[in-house]
């Protein structure tokens, strides 16, 4: 009888170890980032200013500029446009994972009689995001010609 409750205590308390051990291997290690398991942010505001002209040559190149702030991300950039008479959209944003957002900067065509020259269209956008800051932020402009990848950020580079 005796021997019975000591094997049942034994093997109560051998399944709390096993548990703890477990349990101890699941969590990140001091110093390793665990950004695998974060959940991603999510965007909770987000605006666009823009200005279009006529432009030539490589007056029509598209650039972008993205900085990452505390709040979320911040774009500014040129996109190429058939016309002037556009203005620029945040078409997607997206999170790839936890830490690296995908932003598509697309055109919207506005209404009225246009010129008839190549456009360029300048913008400003910002991206509030509440939780996980991305460190990584990639951004495509779908323009008159497709999709272009233009800038690909990291939190803290230059």
């Amino acid at each position: 009888m005796r021997r019975r409750g000591l094997l049942e205590r034994l093997g109560a308390g051998t399944g709390a170890i096993t548990m703890g051990t477990v349990a101890g291997c699941l969590q990140a290690r001091e110093g390793e980032s665990d950004s695998e398991t974060e959940e991603p942010g999510t965007v909770v505001g987000q605006r666009v200013a823009s200005e279009s002209v006529c432009a030539e040559g490589s007056e029509a190149d598209q650039d972008a500029l993205v900085t990452i702030t505390a709040a979320g991300v911040e774009l500014s950039g040129s996109i190429e446009s058939p016309t002037p008479c556009y203005d620029a959209a945040l078409s997607t944003i997206e999170f790839v994972s936890a830490s690296e957002l995908a932003v598509t900067v697309g055109l919207e065509a506005q209404g009225g009689v246009c010129r008839d020259c190549l456009g360029r269209v300048d913008y400003t956008a910002t991206i509030e995001i509440e939780g996980t800051i991305p460190e990584t932020v990639t951004v495509t402009h779908d323009a008159a010609d497709g999709e272009t990848e233009i800038e690909n950020a990291t939190a803290g580079s230059d």
